[in-house]
């Protein structure tokens, strides 16, 4: 039998990232694929856009139950964007690692294992970049 553990945490590495330019605008988004850490054989896909109304990054993860990938939509500051896309560009070849934290626990076992009963919207609560120097 798994023993459970509760946890806000969402530990990922992520494994390719682009920058997409979309509409007439050429209004910029980054995308992740990203593998879980902390919860076995699952994926996700993150997509952070800039938004000059915000102060803080504020986003939502989607937890369905027929997919093991999560979708996780972020928006952040313009300079926090900017800032953050300089950074990437000098990034070495290692994974970048992210932790998501959310507004309500998540039921893991030992092993990894996710239980949900439906599918989930969770708030965004803190999130943090690991980004690889050299």
């Amino acid at each position: 039998m798994s023993e459970w553990q509760q946890t806000h945490d969402i530990s990922m590495t992520i494994q390719a990232m682009e920058v997409q330019l979309s509409g007439l605008k050429q209004e910029q988004k980054l995308v992740a694929m990203c593998k879980l850490v902390n919860i076995a054989r699952g994926q996700s896909v993150v997509t952070i856009i800039p938004d000059h109304q915000l102060t803080q990054i504020k986003g939502t993860v989607i937890i369905r139950m027929d997919k093991r990938v999560m979708q996780v939509d972020m928006a952040m500051p313009d300079q926090r964007f900017a800032d953050m896309l300089s950074h990437l560009k000098h990034a070495p070849i290692r994974p970048l690692g992210m932790v998501l934290s959310v507004d309500e626990a998540l039921a893991v076992s030992l092993e990894g294992d996710l239980q949900i009963n439906e599918e989930m919207t969770l708030n965004l609560t803190n999130v943090s970049l690991t980004i690889p120097v050299r």
